[in-house]
């Protein structure tokens, strides 16, 4: 399919442009599915606001004990985006919140394992310095 914003050549399967992200069906007109033989009506998708909203609350982890799980829902809903974007199921737009969110899900993942490692191997054995006066 054509974009008609760009003029790119896109897959014909695909919803939206590849390149600009531009709608290839304006509004709720139907597309043609020649697999299937069938009209449907492009959807539009949130995990790429999904994933960002997760790895911002990751990288706070004072506000959730478990700060780890938002950061995994982030990693995890930012890959399904970005693969989504990839193949013309989600507007290429959200491919900046998808990546923001899983850069954010992994840096949160990294540094709660750190703390973790830190306080499952020093088990309470630091001896704070004492100066003589």
């Amino acid at each position: 399919m054509k974009c008609q914003n760009c003029s790119y050549n896109n897959a014909g399967n695909a919803s939206f442009c590849s390149k600009c992200g531009a709608p290839l069906m304006q509004g709720t007109t139907p597309v043609y599915n020649y697999k299937t033989s069938q009209y449907s009506v492009p959807k539009k998708s949130s995990l790429g606001v999904i994933s960002l909203i997760f790895g911002i609350i990751s990288i706070i982890p004072c506000c959730l004990f478990y700060h780890y799980v938002p950061a995994i829902v982030a990693i995890i809903t930012g890959i399904i985006e970005l693969k989504r974007i990839s193949r013309g199921e989600s507007p290429a737009k959200n491919r900046a919140m998808a990546l923001t969110g899983l850069i954010f899900g992994i840096i949160a993942l990294f540094v709660s394992l750190i703390i973790f490692a830190f306080s499952f191997f020093s088990k309470g054995e630091y001896k704070y310095p004492t100066y003589d006066v």
